[in-house]
């Protein structure tokens, strides 16, 4: 376990409580999944990069980032993180690692900036085929909550509306057993799984890790296995310069 030095920063009128550590390009960063604190990331902090900048903040609603007062769709979300990057001069490229929730945020931040991300890690990702075959998440968003759980469905809608996904290695670590340790009929648990798989075919290119002692935590369960994909992809795309 490593310790995470916190701190406080202002972006777009809002104060973000981030850690960031290392000075070699290129950035790490960091994205929880739903509710996630940066904390979660404690068991593979100091485990990441060779002296490379890591960055990881906790997004509004948070830990000591402020309350959202809007809707936290994946558009806000990703504008965001764009300007926090860009006021504490973390510059591109960018290897992003998005968990759970977190992994929408990444594969529309890379939509979005496509000239700024080199590699992209899918760990335990939620995927769009999840969304689009909940009946729970087929409702419209209650415009009166903020909450980013509340648009789900707004954030894949954005996802699907963007552009095309840049010629870059994507790997994806899958936890082996039920999300959150539900009780998950075996053909849904199959599913969840194969949706994983399936977003290497957004580029082609990268590959797939079962982690298979884990369930949606890799990153707790399985530190060393999450610490060493991070890095192997990192080692790929400063190789490929």
């Amino acid at each position: 376990m490593f310790t995470i030095e916190n701190n406080i920063m202002s972006a777009n009128g809002n104060d973000f409580e981030y850690a960031v550590k290392g000075t070699k390009s290129p950035a790490i960063i960091l994205i929880n999944g739903a509710g996630g604190p940066i904390e979660g990331w404690a068991k593979v902090w100091g485990g990441i990069g060779n002296d490379n900048i890591v960055f990881a903040y906790n997004r509004l609603g948070i830990g000591k980032s402020s309350k959202p007062s809007e809707p936290q769709t994946g558009n806000v979300m990703v504008r965001d993180l764009k300007q926090i990057l860009l006021d504490l001069n973390i510059q591109p490229p960018y290897l992003i690692v998005g968990h759970s929730l977190g992994g929408f945020i990444a594969h529309l931040f890379t939509l979005t900036y496509p000239e700024d991300v080199r590699g992209l890690v899918f760990l335990e990702s939620s995927t769009i085929k999840d969304v689009l075959n909940d009946p729970k998440n087929k409702k419209e968003a209650n415009p009166n909550k903020f909450s980013e759980v509340d648009h789900v469905k707004t954030t894949v809608e954005q996802i699907q509306e963007s552009g095309k996904f840049p010629n870059i290695p994507i790997y994806i670590i899958a936890g082996n057993k039920p999300a959150f340790g539900w009780i998950m009929p075996k053909a849904k648990k199959e599913a969840r799984l194969n949706n994983q798989k399936e977003l290497i075919s957004l580029s082609g290119q990268g590959r797939v890790t079962i982690a298979e002692k884990s369930g949606h935590f890799p990153q707790i369960s399985e530190p060393d296995l999450v610490i060493n994909e991070i890095n192997s992809l990192l080692k790929e795309i400063t190789d490929d310069k």
